[in-house]
């Protein structure tokens, strides 16, 4: 890593739509384009602002026809019952 540069993660959410909505009631924004305003680091103007929200209604909808729910171990949820590298954890449960 450059010194002077940090990095920094963000996760935009929104409601949830189609099958991210049995699960929890907030499901991810899955951006694929306009990540260079995004990542921008100058403010932006009330227009600017809106276009973008927009935006994440638009890819939200989009993300949400492809998703799908399938039940997992129950050992996913607890940290110190799992072993990161076990394949089977994220594999559809019987």
């Amino acid at each position: 890593m450059d010194a002077g540069f940090e990095t920094t993660v963000a996760i935009i959410t929104a409601p949830s739509r189609d099958a991210a909505g049995q699960v929890h009631n907030r499901m991810p924004v899955f951006l694929t384009d306009d990540l260079d305003e995004w990542l921008d680091p100058a403010r932006l103007d009330a227009t600017q602002a809106r276009g973008l929200a927009a935006h994440i209604s638009k890819a939200r909808d989009l993300i949400a026809n492809e998703l799908k729910v399938d039940q997992v171990d129950r050992r996913v949820n607890s940290v110190s019952r799992i072993d990161p590298a076990d394949p089977c954890l994220i594999e559809p449960a019987p």
